[in-house]
This record gives structure tokens, sequence and C-alpha cells, in this order.
């Protein structure tokens, strides 16, 4: 009975992709010069998968700003057709390389897993990549372990290793 009393009412309900306005909005309030499309009917994605996803942007955000002074990030995310796409893009700025320490690449990699999903990342041409497939229909599961529908989100990268 004890473990039922903490949280709840006093805390905040936990984010979700259609949060991701707001995520932006913070950032580009910060400096950072990001923007953000998105299509399809957001409400569809369950809870624990938007949350993930929401981390995953936010993690991304946070290394292109610590990261990639001066860079410009694009968040796209469609939901409206098969297969659907979650994006996070950013130039890379000249004389920029890749950190050797850090968890944050692996700590989106582990997320994505604990979703049934994968995560690629990795420099394509002028720009770092982070793209993040679903799965869907009957093989996709969100944290409480049950089936859910969702779609499937991007493919295309070459996958890298976690930093």
């Amino acid at each position: 009975v004890g473990l039922l009393g903490t949280g709840g009412v006093d805390e905040p309900p936990a984010p979700t992709v259609e949060d991701l306005g707001a995520l932006v909005a913070e950032f580009r309030a910060a400096g950072l010069d990001v923007e953000l499309t998105s299509s399809g009917d957001l409400s569809q994605v369950p809870p624990a998968t938007g949350l993930g996803l929401y981390r995953i942007v936010q993690e991304s955000l946070t290394n292109v700003a610590k990261h990639g002074a001066g860079a410009r990030a694009l968040v796209t995310l469609d939901v409206s057709a098969d297969p659907g796409r979650l994006t996070v893009r950013n130039t890379w700025p000249a004389g920029a390389t890749r950190s050797a320490g850090g968890s944050g690449l692996r700590g989106m990699a582990e997320r994505a897993e604990l979703l049934g999903a994968s995560l690629t990342s990795g420099r394509l041409g002028d720009e770092w990549v982070v793209q993040v497939e679903l799965p869907r229909g009957e093989t996709a599961r969100d944290q409480s372990g049950f089936p859910c529908p969702l779609p499937r989100l991007a493919r295309g990268l070459p996958r890298t290793s976690p930093a």
C-alpha cells in the first residue's frame, strides 16, 4: 500500500510524441536552430512508445546543442504511412568530430530496444542522422509487453555502434 502512495497527483504526466512541439520550442528558445515537422495521427502512438520517441528526440537535440555548435537540426516524424519515419538530422559543422566518450547514443539505442525498435545513427554526407525503426502490427510491443499497432519508423542508414 505504501508503494501506491509514491508519485501520482503532484507529478506531471510523462511526455508523449504530442509534446514534441513544446520540446523543440524549448531548444529553439535556448538558441538551437531546429525545426519539427510531423504528419499522421500522433494520438495513435501508444504512450510508452511516445515517451521513448520523445526521449530519443530530446537526447538527439541535446547532442546537437553540445557537439554541433551552430548546426541546424530537423526533426521529422511521419506516422501517416507505412513505413512511418522518425528522423533527427543536423548539419555537420566544419571541424566537428565524433566524441569517443558519453553514453547518449548507447542510451538511445537501449531505449529503442526496450520498445522493440532499432536505432541507427551516423554521418551521412554533411549531416549527422539518427533514425528509429519500429516494428508494426503483431510484432510491435510497447513497454507493457502487449502488441500494439505501430508504424515502422525510418530505414536506410548504415547501423553504427552506439558511442
